[in-house]
């Protein structure tokens, strides 16, 4: 299991934006075998951060997702509404690691 964790810095219309926005990625990203999830969370103790975590199977699913098009442009939507660049980390799960 991969968790990709992207980290968002949105203007207040970019977090209203933002859920509609993630329902958009989620019906897209649905598409993708090896898709998991897509959990969105803000951050409490910084208001201004907006968390999204997405759950793929595996790094070649990862990979298909984010060399497709429709990442690239779902991610775009965002851009008018940034403070500063997102910034992401990866986590993979313990038993992956082991296999």
């Amino acid at each position: 299991m991969i968790i990709k964790h992207a980290q968002h810095f949105l203007t207040a219309e970019g977090k209203e934006f933002f859920k509609e926005w993630v329902k958009t990625l989620q019906a897209i990203a649905k598409k993708y075998p090896g898709f998991d999830a897509v959990w969105p969370m803000y951050a409490g103790e910084q208001p201004d951060e907006i968390h999204l975590f997405m759950v793929f199977a595996d790094e070649m699913a990862y990979q298909k997702w984010v060399s497709g098009e429709e990442h690239t442009r779902v991610l775009d939507e965002l851009a008018g509404y940034r403070l500063k660049q997102w910034q992401a980390k990866t986590y993979v799960s313990i038993e992956h690691c082991m296999e």
